[in-house]
């Protein structure tokens, strides 16, 4: 997962820069992650750390791509997505992501949030 994301940003961003001399333009790389970088659960190990390096790959693509006019961030989905959800549904994720995309360089945000991680853990009986 973390190795197509790098393959991803690696095409992507030479042509977001090549963006970032249009004005008006906003040329961003957004993606989603999971509260699971900072808070595992043991029981999923393998995606813990694969959301762990997924976040330390945002961060350093922020380092490389911001300083060229590329916007870089992610939405941090606090728990499980359901359709029906009021708060955890696509719909909220998609809006979010959106949200990050229209920002003007001087307001860009790395990170949004949809839901609340540590409420998802004690709803689950994790500590």
């Amino acid at each position: 997962m973390t190795l197509g994301l790098w393959v991803a940003a690696s095409w992507a961003l030479p042509h977001l820069t090549t963006a970032a001399a249009k004005a008006g333009s906003h040329p961003s790389f957004l993606f989603t992650n999971s509260g699971l970088w900072d808070r595992p659960l043991a029981d999923f190990a393998s995606l813990s750390l694969q959301k762990a390096a997924q976040y330390n790959l945002l961060l350093s693509l922020r380092q490389m791509a911001e300083p060229k006019g590329v916007h870089v961030g992610g939405v941090n989905i606090g728990g499980l997505v359901i359709e029906e959800d009021a708060v955890m549904n696509p719909r909220n994720i998609a809006q979010a992501l959106f949200e990050l995309y229209q920002q003007d360089k001087p307001r860009w945000q790395w990170e949004s949030k949809v839901g609340d991680w540590d409420e998802f853990l004690g709803k689950i009986g994790v500590q």
